[in-house]
């Protein structure tokens, strides 16, 4: 882009999939928060869609002999092939932008099903990306947490920057006295500033260490969870908007608190202003927000400007928890292995072989598959089983193919 005031990411695109998606859109442009970003959502329930305030809404029936327009009931697959038939349809939405952050509550049918082919179109357009996604309570169903986390598991290779936020985050900083409505409209409310902020900061024009680069240096491929806070103030908030705006994103409900913050494994630490903000404001505010983070921590500071931010400053901080892979799991790619996975102390001791005194290379459970013709096409699960895998396959059975 020509000119210091053009953004190197000028056009962006927010996009909310299923219910919670579409509550984020609809707070964002309630708020105004979105009005220097496009907006879409999409979603199986035709209810949630009627009077939306996005720019472009997309229903995506879950039955394609009735559409019904109910939505998916938290039926992952009918989730899948609804966001499926719809491909070429999103393709033409999502073609042409510099940026794409899509929103989305993972756990139910639709976003959970359908990501997967969001991604797929982004990253076939060769648009950089970046999914901000919430994981279920601890007390949901298990099968909703399975289903998250299968998400997550086919999002990794195709998005650039995966940010997966825990909504028990929410029991880190709520009074236990807080009524539950309350809590999940406040929840909303912060999620929406939160895509907000992710969005400008990525957009903006970059003076230290504030670009998308960094961002995915930190999070791509990554298995993590992370804690996600915002702070806003202004100079007719008091003399000194820095501490102000500090000060509110250690209370953001997302971000977990210092102790989550100081927990932490990486963080990125993001400081946008107007044209007027100044180079002392910025070293001080970098050094209280630096303070707060633990001394082994990977930390990435970075200072972006927004021009059309006049007066305000915000800080945005993502504390990153990275976590250990987990074992491989039977379903789409892969059958389940031959044998169980020994523990750690198993896998440091040879195998003794009893009387001999000799090592012996025990039988490597590894078997791989091919999904022939089905490979490019949308994937049928059931029970995170892939009905394209041969069940003779998957379920391991040797077949006598005689002399």
């Amino acid at each position: 882009m020509n000119g210091p005031e053009k953004s190197s990411m000028s056009k962006v695109l927010i996009l909310g999939i299923g219910g919670t998606g579409c509550g984020v859109v609809r707070r964002l442009k309630n708020s105004g928060l979105a009005e220097n970003f496009d907006t879409a959502v999409v979603d199986t329930d035709s209810s949630a869609l009627e009077g939306h305030p996005a720019d472009r809404c997309i229903p995506a029936s879950s039955d394609w002999i009735l559409k019904d327009g109910v939505g998916c009931g938290g039926d992952v697959i009918r989730g899948e092939r609804a966001l499926a038939r719809e491909r070429a349809t999103l393709t033409a939405l999502l073609r042409g932008y510099d940026l794409i952050v899509v929103t989305a509550g993972l756990g139910g049918g639709t976003a959970t099903g359908g990501l997967r082919t969001v991604a797929s179109v982004i990253r076939g357009l060769g648009t950089p990306s970046v999914f901000l996604v919430t994981l279920p309570f601890a007390f949901e169903a298990f099968s909703r947490r399975r289903n998250a986390e299968a998400c997550i598991d086919e999002l990794l290779p195709l998005a650039d920057i995966l940010l997966t936020i825990p909504d028990d985050l929410l029991f880190s900083r709520l009074s236990p006295d807080c009524s539950a409505s309350e809590a999940f409209d406040l929840a909303s409310s912060e999620l929406a500033a939160t895509v907000g902020g992710i969005a400008s900061v990525l957009r903006s024009r970059g003076l230290a260490g504030a670009d998308f680069a960094v961002f995915m240096s930190a999070l791509r491929g990554h298995r993590c969870s992370c804690g996600i806070g915002t702070g806003t103030a202004e100079p007719s908030e008091g003399l000194d908007r820095a501490p102000l705006a500090l000060e509110r994103m250690l209370d953001s409900p997302f971000l977990g608190g210092q102790e989550y913050l100081k927990s932490s494994d990486s963080a990125i630490i993001v400081l946008s202003g107007g044209t007027d903000l100044t180079l002392a404001e910025m070293k001080r505010t970098m050094e209280q927000a630096a303070s707060l983070l633990p001394s082994q921590a990977e930390t990435l500071l970075g200072t972006a400007v927004e021009p059309g931010i006049k007066g305000q400053i915000r800080l945005t901080a993502i504390a990153i928890h990275y976590q250990e892979e987990p074992e491989p799991r039977a379903g789409r790619h892969a059958a389940p292995p031959r044998r169980a996975s020994r523990t750690k102390a198993e896998k440091a001791r040879p195998e003794e072989n009893s009387g001999s005194g000799l090592f012996v290379q025990g039988e490597l459970g590894l078997t791989s598959f091919s999904r022939g013709i089905f490979d490019r096409l949308p994937l049928v699960r059931y029970h995170e089983m892939d009905l394209d895998v041969p069940t003779f396959q998957r379920r391991d059975l040797n077949i006598d193919k005689g002399s």
